[in-house]
């Protein structure tokens, strides 16, 4: 997927289903996530461990900071 090299790594959890793809061109990587959660944005304030999209967000954009 998009020159990348590594395999997929999947993590899922009870509401979504994630995958990255790593060591892709020009150092990207490629993430995404399908939710089974409807239009509502997945978040887990309660400690259970589920997928939480704001937190996932986050940590892209804190790993891949604009150059």
């Amino acid at each position: 997927i998009n020159g990348c090299q590594d395999k997929e790594i999947v993590e899922t959890y009870d509401d979504a289903v994630c995958e990255a793809y790593l060591a892709c061109e020009a150092g990207a990587t490629v993430e995404f996530c399908s939710h089974t959660g409807g239009h509502l944005w997945p978040v887990s304030d309660d400690g259970s461990g589920e997928y939480d999209a704001t937190d996932e967000t986050w940590a892209f954009f804190r790993e891949h900071p604009m150059p």
